[in-house]
């Protein structure tokens, strides 16, 4: 049992290890008629292994096993972690804008921060938020394809077509953003909160372009395990 542990843990044949049978022992039955092949020390000076180094070398087996086992758990954690963290430095830190801003805003007075907030709903809900759900399709393609292949070429085409689809897409989203007053007015709300509205959110109007390339590089690195430089650029 000894030897075939020994010769798991090793990758090799147990059998190979097992000792041959010495001259005047039995393969079954030693000189003392104990059932083993392996001879132990002996009060006229024999050698072999004894009962306590037979003990020890099945503690360095099991040792070993554990640590194989223990060791892809590890380095799956380190991993993880490794893509977790930056990814959510950077998350927090891209949300972290909109608090800066209202935070400022907020000093000027009560309808001026009304009117920034509603500018926030408003580019979240129909800039970032459609940007994030196309491009978790992007997600779930990148990873498929980098994983089989990583210079396979669909693995740029895709990502090119994303961002060809968002960049369509931001047409009618600017148009909308730019004539949000109107349809605030439509849906009834006070002509104060209306004014600062279109305000704040036709400010943003040169930032929707970065908004939507942002989430398409994201899925493009992240799929990579490559998360530093967005970090570094959303900081």
């Amino acid at each position: 049992f000894l030897y075939f542990i020994a010769g798991q843990a090793g990758h090799c044949d147990p059998m190979a290890a097992t000792p041959e049978p010495q001259p005047g022992m039995s393969p079954a039955l030693g000189p003392s008629g104990a059932r083993t092949h392996r001879r132990t020390v002996t009060d006229d000076g024999g050698t072999g292994p004894s009962a306590s180094s037979a003990a020890a070398l099945l503690g360095d087996v099991a040792l070993s096993s554990a640590a194989m086992r223990s060791a892809p758990l590890t380095r799956l954690l380190r991993e993880m972690l490794a893509l977790a963290v930056p990814i959510t430095v950077s998350t927090a830190a891209q949300f972290s804008v909109v608090t800066v801003n209202l935070s400022f805003v907020g000093k000027l007075g009560v309808a001026e921060l009304g009117g920034a907030a509603t500018g926030v709903m408003i580019t979240n809900s129909t800039a970032f938020a459609v940007a994030t759900g196309l491009c978790g399709a992007l997600d779930t393609m990148l990873s498929q394809i980098y994983g089989a292949n990583p210079n396979d070429r669909r693995f740029g085409r895709e990502t090119q077509r994303m961002a060809c689809m968002l960049l369509c897409l931001s047409v009618p989203i600017a148009l909308m953003w730019w004539n949000i007053g109107s349809l605030l007015t439509f849906i009834g709300q006070p002509a104060e909160v209306v004014n600062h509205t279109s305000t704040f959110v036709r400010l943003m109007l040169p930032g929707l372009p970065a908004i939507l390339g942002l989430e398409v590089l994201k899925r493009y690195m992240q799929a990579q395990h490559i998360t530093a430089p967005i970090t570094v650029a959303v900081f």
